[in-house]
C-alpha cells in the first residue's frame, strides 16, 4: 500500500509540474512573467498578473487542474504523515537534515525491495544505497529553497537500522 501512494504521489508532482511549466509558456508567448515562489501559491500569483480576458480563460482551466492536483498531493502526504507515525525506523530517518516523510518513506521501500534481491548481499550494498539517499534528497530541494548539507556516508543503511544512540 505503501508503494502505490508514494507512486501515486510521484506521478500527481510531476504532472503539477507540467502544468506550471505549460502556463508559464503560454503566458511567456504573451510576454508575461510569472513571478517566483511556491508551488502551492503558483495559481495566486498567475490570477494577480494583468492579463487579456482571452488569455485568462486559456490559463483557468490549467490553474483549476493545479489546484485540484494540490489537493489530491495534500491528501496522500495525509496517508504518509500517518505511516511514519507507525514506523520507528521512518521517524529516525526523518531525523537527518532535508529528510522528510517521502523520503523516508521511499527509503524505507528501496532497503525493502533491496533486502529481498541478491544485490543487498553484496559488500558495497550500503554505499550504493547511502549514493542513492544522497541523489535523493538532493533532487526533493526546490529551486527556491536554500541547498544546506546533508548527511550521506556509507554508514547511512546502518544508521536506520539501528536502535537510537547507536549510530
Amino acid at each position: 500500500m505503501l508503494r502505490r501512494h508514494l507512486s501515486a504521489r510521484q506521478a500527481l508532482v510531476q504532472m503539477r509540474t507540467r502544468l506550471i511549466s505549460l502556463c508559464r509558456a503560454v503566458l511567456r508567448q504573451e510576454g508575461i512573467r510569472v513571478p517566483g515562489g511556491a508551488t502551492t501559491s503558483f495559481p495566486k500569483r498567475v490570477r494577480l498578473l494583468q492579463m487579456s480576458e482571452e488569455l485568462a480563460s486559456a490559463v483557468a482551466p490549467l490553474l483549476t487542474s493545479h489546484e485540484q492536483l494540490c489537493e489530491q498531493i495534500k491528501q496522500i502526504d495525509a496517508k504518509i504523515e500517518l505511516s511514519i507515525e507507525h514506523d520507528e525506523r521512518a521517524k529516525r530517518l526523518t531525523t537527518v537534515p532535508s529528510v522528510g516523510s517521502v523520503t523516508a518513506l521511499t527509503f524505507i521501500a528501496l532497503v525493502d525491495d533491496i533486502a529481498r534481491s541478491r544485490v543487498f548481499l553484496r559488500r558495497d550494498s550500503s554505499a550504493a544505497i547511502s549514493a542513492w539517499f544522497l541523489a535523493s534528497t538532493a533532487q526533493e530541494k526546490s529551486s527556491n529553497e536554500a541547498t544546506s548539507p546533508r548527511l550521506a556516508t556509507p554508514d547511512c543503511a546502518r544508521c536506520w537500522s539501528s536502535a537510537p544512540g547507536e549510530y
